[in-house]
Order: structure tokens, then C-alpha cells, then sequence
């Protein structure tokens, strides 16, 4: 079988613009600048859209710029709070904004939520209006407003909302974006009465209701997880992550009413069960899924006799595609799966031999992509992170790596065929293998894989 490595193109830049210095919602704003980027997607054409933060040397603000590049020359801010303001119900427009969960399509056009944000106001007292937002060309659209403050309140007061446990959302909302390469967006809104529905819009215009938690649904919630957007320096964020495929289809994870949870996938029409459980089935957690146009479902999943497993879900059948078991190579899974239209994931994780990588597994096998402690960019890579949306379907993986010169940067790691040694013929049967590994579908190739 043919091997292959990978080469590595850094795409966040230091120096990009985009940011607004000048707004007035920040102190001191002339000391703020780009210094973190972060939650990398990539579509099939190696384009990476993510997250830019700003701060100082040690602080940092949330997400206020969505970045796209593909390593040529610098990367173009998408939105910034100069482009976009959102106003709420009562009259009062925003000065700043946070974007996040950005994902592109192959059309180049650039999806993702915003949330109005007054960084003088601590986030127990209330945010502002939320959005999802899509730009193509620099024309920037609005999918889905809702312009009710979203406030973010604790269960118990005397416990601090640092605590995922301790936080509960009320309000309207919309939030948790996804595009499939027709144009059609995905998002979660959130009601006053507190249910929620999930929504697939089409470039038209006309909305679909794929699931909801109204009336007598048997969902609760769809799956909301915390993230501090900051890796410990932000405020805790609400976010769900849906994942549309191009025939429409969305698959999430929701609550049940009376306890459990499960992954479903849902077109408006139909709304199929990947695996659901009461409180005493097999999992003890389920990460957001992945959907491909096969209609495989891959997701990450604790198991409640111990361990982890990444699993996909195939007409019906469930397949272990790694796992924590005696013999295995994994201790632990620390990410959401991306998943590509070959069915090939990638994923991080904690291994037995004390490492953190990032590792994709395809026909080819498992192979390693980067681990913590390899150099990168002159630097030596402490920590990683990889998305849903951080692998194309030529096996290039977008992802954040955080360096031992303080930097936390975006990359695209890119498969490169290895020689086979000693032989002109293994070299052209490796190197054509490795070419309709990247385009056995799209072109249909054929190759020997030996």
C-alpha cells in the first residue's frame, strides 16, 4: 500500500487587517491586534475559513473577524464590526460583535453566527441580538435574525457560569451554522418559550423545518455543549453543531424528553434515528456528527463500560472505525469527527504513548497527521485542535495548533505520496495510487493499491 506524508501551509497571518481598531467599545484599542486564530474549516478547494480574536500579549477579546485564505498571499477578513452591526429590539445598536463557527462551500460563500457582545457588560447581565450570516463575494446576507436580546443565565447563583454545569440559556436565539455546497444553510433558533427548532434554508430562500422540540416531539434540546472561545481566557459560549450534506439532509444531536439522547438525521420530510438511548444505554456522551453524502453519519462517543470509540453509522449499521480497547494505539478522543465524501474521518486524540495527535484513517490506513512536541512554522507545537469541518475530500485537514513561541495559528496539513525505494515502477504505481486515493470518486480513477 502506498505511503504518503504530509506538508503543512500555514494560513493564518500576524498581519492581516480587520479588525477595528478604532471602535470605541474597546479600552485602549490602539494596543489591540489579530493574535489568535482559531476553529479552522476547509472546503474541496483548500480554501480555510476561521475565527480571528484580538487582545493584548496575555488577553485576549472573542472572535471578532471571520478570516478565509489558502496560503497565498494574505488571508481576506470575511466580516468585522465595521461591516456588520446588529440592533435589538429596543432600538440600540451594537459597537461589537462575535462571529464564529464559520464553514464554506465549494461557491466560496462563507456562513456563520454572530452575536452582538458589550464587552463593558459581564456576560451573567446579558448579550445582544444574534445572527446568521452569510457572505459571497463580499456581499454580506443576513440568513436569520433574531433581535431579542439572548441572555445567559446560571442555575444556581452561587455557582460561577465558568462552570459548563451551571449554565442555562433563555431567550431567543439563532445560532449553530452549517452550508452545503447547493447554498443551503443550516441553523438552530431558539424560542422565548423556550423550545427550538432546526432550520435548513435553501439559496432561494425557502425554509424547511427539519426538527423541533415544540408540541409532542420526543426532543427535549437539541445538544447545546460549552466552549470558552478563548481556551480558558473567554466567556463561555453556547454552540451546536449540525452538519448538512448537498441533498439536504442534516444530521445533530438532541436531548430527550424524559431523559437520554440520541443522533438523529432529518430532511423535512423524514426524521431518522442514528442511535438514541435513555439515561442507561451504551453512551455516556455523543459529540456533534458528521454527514456525508453517502448518508454516513460519523461521531465521536464515550461508552459507559469505559473508553471511547469513533463510530459511523451506514444504512443502519453502526461501525467501530477506531476505539480505546486493549491493543489499541488510542487512551482517549478529544474532538468532534470530520468526515469526507469517502467516508475517511480524522480526529484528535490522546495516546497510550502519552502523544497528542491528529490521525485520519481512510483505505489507506491510519495515518498520523501532526502530534504535539513536531515542529511547525519554527516553532514546536504544545496543543492542537481539529473541527467537524476540518477535512476535504482530498484529504487536506484544516486545523489550530498552539506553538511554544505563543502563537495560536491556523494551518492545512496536505498528503504527499512517499516513494516507494528502489524501483521507477513501485514509484509510478505509489504515486498513481496516491492520485486516485484523492480522486477515486470525482474522476473515476482506478488504480492498483499494493
Amino acid at each position: 500500500m502506498v505511503d504518503f506524508n504530509y506538508n503543512y501551509t500555514r494560513i493564518s497571518s500576524d498581519s492581516v487587517p480587520g479588525f477595528p481598531t478604532d471602535t470605541a467599545a474597546f479600552v485602549n484599542p490602539g494596543s489591540l491586534v489579530p493574535n489568535v486564530f482559531a476553529n479552522a474549516s476547509i472546503n474541496n478547494k483548500g480554501d480555510v475559513s476561521y475565527e480571528g480574536f484580538v487582545g493584548y500579549s496575555t488577553v485576549h477579546l472573542p472572535p471578532s473577524t471571520i478570516y478565509s485564505g489558502d496560503g497565498q498571499g494574505s488571508p481576506t477578513p470575511v466580516i468585522n464590526t465595521t461591516k456588520y452591526q446588529l440592533t435589538d429590539n429596543t432600538g440600540k445598536t451594537y459597537d461589537s460583535s462575535i462571529f464564529f463557527n464559520s464553514s464554506s462551500n465549494d461557491s466560496g460563500t462563507t456562513v456563520f453566527a454572530s452575536s452582538a457582545y458589550d464587552f463593558g457588560t459581564p456576560e451573567a447581565n446579558g448579550s445582544g441580538p444574534s445572527a446568521i450570516i452569510s457572505v459571497t463575494n463580499g456581499s454580506i446576507n443576513t440568513v436569520a435574525y433574531q433581535s431579542t436580546p439572548f441572555v445567559t443565565v446560571p442555575f444556581n447563583p452561587n455557582v460561577s457560569l465558568d462552570n459548563p454545569g451551571n449554565d442555562l440559556a433563555t431567550g431567543s436565539f439563532v445560532s449553530a451554522a452549517g452550508i452545503n455546497n447547493q447554498g443551503t444553510i443550516t441553523y438552530i433558533a431558539g424560542n422565548s418559550d423556550g423550545t427550538s427548532n432546526l432550520y435548513a434554508k435553501s439559496s432561494s430562500g425557502a425554509i424547511t423545518t427539519i426538527a423541533s422540540t415544540a408540541g409532542n416531539s420526543h426532543l427535549s434540546d437539541f445538544y447545546l455543549g460549552g466552549l470558552d472561545v478563548d481556551r480558558g481566557e473567554g466567556p463561555f459560549a453556547k454552540y451546536t453543531l449540525p452538519s448538512i450534506n448537498d441533498k439536504g439532509a442534516v444530521a445533530f444531536n438532541a436531548d430527550l424528553k424524559g431523559g437520554g439522547k440520541g443522533i438523529f438525521v432529518g430532511d423535512g420530510s423524514s426524521l431518522n434515528t442514528v442511535v438514541a438511548q435513555t439515561t442507561q444505554g451504551p453512551f455516556s456522551y455523543l459529540s456533534a456528527p458528521s454527514l456525508n453524502n453517502n448518508d454516513t453519519v460519523a461521531f465521536n462517543a464515550g461508552l459507559t463500560t469505559g473508553g471511547a470509540a469513533i463510530l459511523e453509522s451506514t444504512d443502519g449499521k453502526l461501525t467501530t472505525i477506531a476505539d480505546t480497547s486493549s491493543g489499541s494505539i488510542f487512551k482517549d478522543f478529544k474532538s468532534d469527527v470530520a468526515l469526507n465524501q469517502e467516508g475517511d474521518v480524522a480526529i484528535l486524540a490522546d495516546l497510550n504513548d502519552g502523544s497528542t495527535a491528529i490521525y485520519t484513517k481512510s483505505a489507506l490506513g491510519l495515518k498520523k497527521v501532526i502530534s504535539v512536541g513536531d515542529s511547525l512554522d519554527g516553532s514546536i507545537v504544545t496543543s492542537l485542535f481539529i473541527s467537524h469541518k476540518g477535512l476535504n475530500d482530498d484529504g487536506q485537514i484544516a486545523f489550530d495548533a498552539m506553538l511554544a513561541n505563543g502563537g495560536l495559528e491556523v494551518f492545512r496539513a496536505e498528503p504527499v505520496a512517499v516513494p516507494a525505494p528502489s524501483s521507477i515502477s513501485f514509484l509510478a504505481i505509489g504515486m498513481l495510487s496516491m492520485i486516485c486515493y484523492r480522486w477515486r470518486r470525482r474522476r473515476g480513477c482506478v488504480a492498483p493499491l499494493s
